[in-house]
Parts: C-alpha cells; structure tokens; sequence
C-alpha cells in the first residue's frame, strides 16, 4: 500500500519501529498461543493482515504481562532486527510452538495440506523442505481450501487440525529473508467445514521427461514409513507411534508418490482423488504386528551377555522389524528380526551366531555378520550388554 511520501508500508517497516512500541496481537496456531508484543501500530496491523486466518481476539481472556498462562507464549518484537527478518524467525517460533503443543497427541508431518471446500475431504502432501510444497500450495490453494503449507497435524482418527499461516516466500531477488504473505494475498481460500485425511501423499517435484506431466506410484508399506517418518514431529510421544501410523495410513487405503514437473498439473489428480471415497485397507493389517517393547526384565548372569534396550515402539512390517526409540527410527531386516527376537533375554554370542546360521543356513562370515549387528545396535542404543 503506497503513503503519502511515495515509501510502501512494508519499506517503512523493514527500517525498524518508527513508532512507540505498544501494540500485541494474538495468534493461535493448532492448540498453542502466541502472544506477540512490543509492536508498532503499522507491525501489528501487517502481523494481523498475514495471520488473519489464525488470528485470536486481542482480548482473548488472557491477563497482562507477566501473568500469562503457562499455555500462553509470549514474543516481543526485537527492534534490533528488520521487520522482515522478525517476521520470518517469529513464523520459524510460532510453528515450533504450534508442534509442541500438539505432541502426544497429534501426528504432526512436515506436510502441505489442501481440502474439497464442500466435503472436508483433505490430502495432506508430506514433502522435505526445497521440494516445492510452499510453490504447490499457491496454487492449489486457489482450487481447493488450503489448509497449511507447513505442518499437518493428524489425529489418530485421522481428524485434522488446519494451521493456515502465512506463507513465507522469497521476494524477487531471491535473498532471504523471506517474506510473510498473507492467503488471502495470493488467494487461497480458507476451509469452512470440518477437515478430514482422505489421502496422504509424498510429494516429488522431478524434471525427468516422462509421458505424463504428473503420475502416481504405490509405495510398500515398510518404504512408506522410511520416507514418511523423517518428516514427521514427536512420533515416539504417541502411544505406539509406528502401529499408530500404521494403522492411519491402512485407512486412507496406503501411501503414493505424487509425482510432477508444475503444479498446474497437480490439480486434476487431486481433485478426483478428494472427490472419490477413500479405500480403508484396514483388513490387510496382516503386513504388519506389534511386536514387544520390553525385555524380560532379570538380572544378567554374568558378564559379556546382550539384551536389547527398552524402546517406545517394535512392530513387524513387511518382514522387518521396525522400531522407535528416543525419537530415532530404525529399521532391522535381513538377520536383525532373528536377533531382536532372541535378544528379548540376555544371550551368548554364540547363542545369536546360532540363530542366525538356524534361520538363514551356514554362512564363513556369520559370526562376523552377527557382531557387526550388534554393534550397530549398541551405537544405536538398543542393546544392552551386562557388567558384573
């Protein structure tokens, strides 16, 4: 918006309050709110104007400063720091408040997230960051209600709790930091209905020539949670969070990769996919179990034996174990579900040696293969090893 003086009002902003710093507003982004204070009058309305679709009543019920509640964040505006450069790590804190507030409770993916404006029928499109989710969403934020750009966050029902923030782009010139623009701004229409996971999708931008400008592939389950998990926030916090996961992607009929060249090309894909009912493959649970989280429990015997360690979550997929502990994700196959089998009580060497040579024959290297197993495991922290 031009002034009187012929300056913009966000050239005003990014040269630092001008004016007296008294101004807050209030934001909520998925079950945490953000305070932000110490604006000038101009800040606060830009800060409204980006975050309007998640924006809370100044009054909000919430007391003055210093007695917030403890579920109340509180972030003053850093006049040491350009607008643009507070708006850009201010977006960064607000969604890493908005993920801690939903652990233990929410699958959070770093995700992009689109909806069919009359159903509510919603496709999360989990991608890394430089994968173009930010690109995709302004455009298919205009055909279908957005949802988020950022962060999805799933119940294990496979409700969904919408985090439409602004989206932070780079400005012409390419250099950061970027700029926080509003949704309606680039305009992607809000959801007005109650979302619900109808298909989760990895997103792939490729410039590989292919015969279709977008195009699908299946993926098995066991490559779904290896590419899935890495994107997602506090799995480990959720009751059993890989069966959990499992079980959500078994009802919205498995994971895809969602591959194209423009987003352009994306539309028509998606909108047949949120306009067609889901398939619930719930009753193929057969690829997977769940699989013990302890060990027995007793004392060693003596030193030099191994145990696995305690983990927050074991589950067999696809003939490979599986497992969450401290956050980290790990995945054993070939002689590794053998040797967590039998690693539920303290074992010899010689007893995992002859476990491995009983389920896949005699091998000149197994007692080379099996150490070099466990070590891995010990680097990993899942094993244990008795001192007497």
């Amino acid at each position: 918006m031009g002034t009187e003086d012929g300056t913009t009002d966000g050239a005003k902003l990014r040269s630092g309050v001008s004016e007296k710093a008294y101004e807050r507003v209030v934001i909520r982004a998925l079950k945490s709110t953000i305070v932000v204070s110490g604006l000038s009058k101009d800040e606060a309305a830009t800060l409204e104007t980006a975050w309007e679709l998640c924006l809370l009543d100044p009054g909000a019920g919430l007391p003055s400063s210093p007695t917030l509640p403890e579920h109340v964040t509180e972030i003053r505006r850093d006049p040491a720091l350009s607008w643009t450069q507070f708006h850009e790590d201010l977006t960064r804190t607000i969604t890493h408040k908005a993920i801690e507030s939903c652990r233990g409770e929410y699958f959070m993916f770093h995700a992009a997230a689109v909806a069919d404006q009359d159903s509510g029928n919603a496709m999360v499109l989990v991608g890394k960051s430089g994968t173009g989710k930010s690109t995709a969403t302004r455009v298919l934020g205009q055909a279908f209600a957005y949802l988020t750009d950022e962060t999805a966050a799933l119940s294990v029902e496979g409700t969904m709790i919408t985090y439409p923030k602004p989206l932070s782009l780079l400005t012409a010139n390419g250099i950061p930091p970027k700029e926080q623009y509003s949704p309606a701004s680039l305009g992607l229409t809000p959801l007005t209905v109650n979302a619900r996971l109808t298909r989760l999708v990895l997103l792939e931008r490729t410039d590989e020539r292919h015969a279709d400008p977008a195009y699908w592939t299946e993926l098995p389950l066991l490559t779904a949670l290896e590419r899935l998990i890495p994107e997602s926030s506090s799995l480990a916090y959720l009751d059993r969070g890989i069966a959990s996961l499992c079980d959500l992607i078994d009802s919205v009929g498995g994971v895809r990769v969602l591959h194209y060249s423009e987003a352009e090309h994306l539309i028509p894909f998606i909108k047949e996919e949120l306009e067609t009912p889901h398939v619930d493959s719930s009753g193929t649970a057969a690829r997977w179990q769940l699989l013990p989280v302890d060990h027995d429990g007793k004392a060693p015997s003596e030193s030099g034996l191994y145990r696995r360690a305690l983990v927050d979550d074991a589950t067999l997929v696809d003939g490979a174990v599986a497992l969450l502990h401290n956050e980290q994700f790990t995945v054993l196959d070939g002689i590794g579900p053998a040797l967590w089998e039998t690693l539920e009580r303290w074992a010899h060497a010689e007893e995992l040696v002859d476990k491995a040579v009983q389920e896949f024959g005699s091998h000149a290297e197994a007692q080379s293969m099996v150490m070099e197993a466990l070590e891995k495991l010990r680097e990993r922290g899942l094993l244990e090893r008795s001192k007497l």
